[in-house]
């Protein structure tokens, strides 16, 4: 995309002020990247309209036809008051109901042409059918009219001071406008080896779709249109990940190659064997801690398969090797559960462990920084300023996706390259 484009504040779009602008902004979206960037949530389609005499009750349909009354009620006793239409298309009628919604009777009146979009219900004091808080859209000569009816029909996730009809008729215009303005990240040649359309094409069709398509396929989010930006989100990610892991190659961490008399004098005092699957990775990680360039693993495993005595082995190579270990757990009955697992066992050792949590003291700061504490246990209060340590070459993350990308690179900045 145009750099100037995608970074266009969406406020200088026509007909979006200081006040849709904030609006849009609780949604993410402040830019006319943002917005085209921003897809339906899911679809209607309103592409077939159905004869009134055809309609089945429990049914969702979208129905045409001329407005041949309209009046409005209170119920006795309540405070409701009910506007109702009554509408024909030549084969058949149907009555249609909104509640507490008085507005209505300025914007329907007799004699117009409407096009409904609901669920179909039976009249229980009438007989025949009717629709009850619908869609509703006059039938107009304008290209608005295109916008909600008569074909697949977007619907975005919203937030309070703005309706549906006011952000797809928003989305129509930035994507009719710009979206022929984005240059395609996607090398041509990958594009056509895997039969993606353009970039623009998806987008057009995402947000709107043609009349010649599939309805079925974007009703479920399987469309090509789809699967081209998933593709390309994908892609994105892959790319950045090599080209993160092909500069992690180039970066140099500490090495951990020492006899491993620590972890031997651990097996001694667990009161259980290692599985087999336990001992293949505390291989794994042990040959790439023995490695210059830093180790970054993510250890999977159902509840009590024995992940903490893995990693806490882990942290006891980096001891052994002159090296202090973080262990950060994303809340304080977590890091207080690990502290007094690992404070249990390696205590035996005659090693060390802090605590470092919402509290955490002056004292078990300065444990830290002056390294007498070898393994440090703690909640976000590791990434807090004046956390220091004093060479810390092993972090390990407990439930890492409970944690920011941000979060997790403070940790590790608090060492020099350090394994995670």
């Amino acid at each position: 995309m145009d750099s100037g484009l995608a970074d266009r504040p969406i406020g200088s779009i026509r007909g979006i002020g200081p006040g849709k602008s904030g609006i849009l902004s609780r949604l993410g979206i402040r830019t006319v990247g943002d917005a085209l960037y921003y897809l339906p949530s899911r679809y209607h389609d309103r592409s077939r309209i159905r004869d009134i005499r055809d309609l089945q009750p429990g049914s969702v349909e979208t129905v045409g036809g001329k407005i041949i009354s309209s009046a409005e009620r209170t119920l006795p006793g309540r405070r409701m008051r009910i506007y109702e239409i009554i509408v024909s298309d030549g084969n058949g009628t149907l009555t249609a109901k909104w509640f507490n919604q008085p507005f209505l009777k300025r914007n329907l009146k007799a004699g117009q042409e409407v096009i409904l979009s609901g669920t179909i219900e039976r009249d229980r004091f009438r007989g025949g059918i009717e629709i009850l808080n619908a869609e509703y859209e006059i039938v107009r000569d304008d290209e608005d009219s295109l916008i909600h009816t008569k074909r697949i029909v977007p619907f975005y996730r919203l937030t309070e001071g703005i309706s549906q009809k006011q952000f797809r008729k928003i989305m129509f215009g930035i994507v009719n406008g710009h979206a022929g303005e984005i240059e395609d990240p996607l090398p041509s040649d990958i594009a056509g080896r895997n039969d993606l359309p353009s970039l623009q094409d998806s987008l057009r069709q995402v947000h709107f779709p043609g009349p010649d398509i599939d309805s079925g396929s974007f009703v479920n989010g399987e469309s090509p249109y789809h699967r081209r930006l998933s593709f390309q989100e994908f892609f994105i990610f892959e790319l950045g990940m090599a080209l993160r892991k092909k500069n992690a190659g180039s970066m140099r961490g500490p090495v951990f190659d020492c006899p491993g008399r620590l972890r031997e004098r651990l097996l001694e005092h667990l009161p259980f064997r290692l599985t087999a699957a336990q001992k293949r990775v505390i291989g794994e990680l042990g040959a790439d801690m023995k490695s210059v360039r830093p180790m970054h693993r993510l250890l999977q495993g159902d509840v009590g398969s024995g992940k903490t005595v893995v990693a806490l082995i882990a942290m006891l190579d980096a001891v052994e090797c002159g090296y202090q270990a973080a262990l950060m757990a994303p809340t304080e009955i977590l890091a207080g559960q690990h502290y007094s697992t690992i404070r249990g066992v390696i205590g035996k050792l005659g090693l060390k462990v802090s605590l470092l949590s919402g509290g955490a003291d002056e004292a078990g700061r300065a444990r830290a920084a002056r390294g007498e504490a070898q393994i440090v246990v703690g909640t976000h209060a590791l990434i807090q300023e004046g956390v220091e340590f004093k060479k810390m070459g092993l972090c390990v993350i407990d439930e890492q996706h409970r944690f920011g990308v941000l979060q997790r690179s403070r940790l590790i900045g608090k060492g020099t390259r350090p394994h995670v």
